[in-house]
Parts: structure tokens; sequence; C-alpha cells
């Protein structure tokens, strides 16, 4: 049994204990329901995850004062939840509540702040908004730069968020310099094998390819997977983005077999793992059909 099946088991016995000696809107409920939410989006489990978030919102906007932080850590955990799933609008709607509550009750170059502002410039960045997100990652960098020491690994998300825009409009000499500020800070402060840490590698390996240098992003690409597969259950939907990015580059230089493997492979994974609407299966289900007509 790994560690997060672990928590999810743990958090399941408290919560069979608090049903029994607490009232249903105790704020002790609310945090286990919030913990096991947590740990099934940990795991991919993303509907059941939501499910158990909603559950402690429900109990949170009864008991407790509308400004109340608590209610703005249900806000953005949801919002997790629903940014994972693809739903963009309502993970924005939910980082706008919590947004609005930081804004009021935290000092205005909070580290907290930041990350709301770098998570609201993510969602933006996924609509292809990168105006806004600019905006907001730009307002996130600004109280980091300030409060966080150098090698503090919210400091590298917003290096690597700037990477993104960049990297989007088209200037990658620029998110590749940003993009390794964030790596550097990442190998530095976190576990081997992190998640954030496999995300850096995948933004590199993103720009190598759109330079069509694609030897050099196959072999980021190939250090992700080799982490992922230790360090994450072997249907994590997480590995179905990083298949995807190995296929391309193989279909990109011609290896259309090897391509329609690494496909496959993230298709399988995310018939279990992900929303059958959701976007990488859409894109995946159109790039095998395109391999096979070309085989």
């Amino acid at each position: 049994m790994g560690k997060l099946e672990k928590a999810l088991l743990s958090h399941q016995k408290a919560l069979e204990i608090q049903k029994h000696i607490l009232p249903s809107n105790h704020p002790n409920l609310a945090i286990t329901y919030d913990n096991i939410g947590t740990v099934n989006r940990k795991m991919g489990n993303y509907p059941t995850a939501l499910s158990f978030q909603q559950l402690a919102l429900q109990i949170n906007e009864k008991v407790l004062p509308s400004n109340h932080p608590d209610l703005a850590l249900n806000y953005n955990n949801i919002a997790t939840t629903y940014k994972s799933m693809g739903n963009h609008l309502e993970a924005l709607l939910f980082l706008q509540k919590t947004r609005h509550i930081q804004e009021i009750i935290l000092p205005s170059d909070s580290s907290d702040v930041a990350t709301t502002y770098d998570n609201i410039g993510g969602i933006y960045q996924d609509m292809n908004q990168y105006e806004n997100a600019a905006f907001f990652y730009e307002k996130a960098l600004e109280i980091n730069e300030k409060v966080l020491h150098s090698n503090h690994p919210e400091l590298s998300i917003t290096y690597s968020n700037i990477g993104n825009v960049k990297s989007h409009t088209g200037d990658y000499v620029s998110a590749l310099s940003f993009y390794h500020k964030a790596l550097r800070i990442r190998q530095t402060s976190l576990p081997p094998n992190h998640p954030l840490t496999a995300g850096a590698y995948i933004d590199i390996g993103t720009v190598y390819q759109d330079m069509k240098q694609f030897s050099v992003a196959l072999t980021f690409y190939e250090e992700v997977l080799q982490m992922q597969q230790i360090s994450l259950p072997h249907d994590h939907p997480d590995l179905v983005q990083t298949y995807m990015h190995l296929g391309s580059v193989h279909y990109m230089t011609g290896k259309y077999s090897t391509a329609l493997m690494y496909y496959e492979r993230g298709l399988d994974i995310g018939e279990v793992s992900l929303p059958d609407n959701h976007e990488r299966m859409k894109i995946l289900r159109q790039n095998i059909a395109l391999i096979e007509k070309e085989l």
C-alpha cells in the first residue's frame, strides 16, 4: 500500500469515528472531508475528490464567517480539482472567491495571495488568454521576490508560469531562461522525483520541441517518465500528458509506430483516470486516428 492509499485509509477511519460522535455540521468533519478530497485528487480520482470537497464546503459555508480563511482554502481546493478535470470556468470562479477573501484578510504582500494570483494566471493561460495570465503572474512575482528566499519552491512556480506565457507567445529564449530558474530551485529545494521538478522538465522539453530540437526535447521527456514511474501510481493522469509528449516527438520525427505506442498507452491510462470528454482524451483519439491513416 502506497503513501496516498495509507493516508486515505487513515482519513476514512477518522471520518467513521467522527460521524458517530460529532454533529453533522461540525467543522472537524469539514476538515476530514477536505482531507479525503485532497488525497483523492492526488490519486487522480477527481469526481470523488470533488464530492468530498463540496461536502466540506457545505459545512463551512453554514458555520464560518463569509471571510474565514478556511473557506478560502475550500474554494482553492475545489478550484484545483476543477482545473485538473479541465473545467476552466468553474476553476476560475472558485479561485476568484479565494482571491476575494484573501485580499480582505491578508496583507497585500502575503505569499498566499501571490499563490492565488499564480493560480488565476494559470487558468487564464489554459484559456489562451495570455495577456490576463501575464498580468496575474507578474503580480505574483512582485510579491514573491520580496517575501521569499531565492530557493523557495513558490518562487519557482512563478518563474515557471511566466515561462509558460513567454513560450506560448513565441519568446523561446526568455521562456527557457525562466524555466531553468524554476528547475534550479526545484532540484535544490524539493525531494527527488517531485511532480514540480517533473513539470519543469516537461516545460523545457516542450520549448525545445517547439524549436524543433527534437532529440533534446526527447531527453527531457524521458527523464520525466522515469521520475513519474517511480513516484506515481501506474494509472495516474499525469502519465497521460507525458505519453502524449513522447508520442508527439516521435510523430514529428516520422517514427509513427513508436508514436502510436505512446499515444495508446496514454489513452489506456486516460480511460480509467480522466473524464471521457477531457481535452487530452479528445486529442489522443484524434492523434491515434491520424497515425493509423499514415501506417
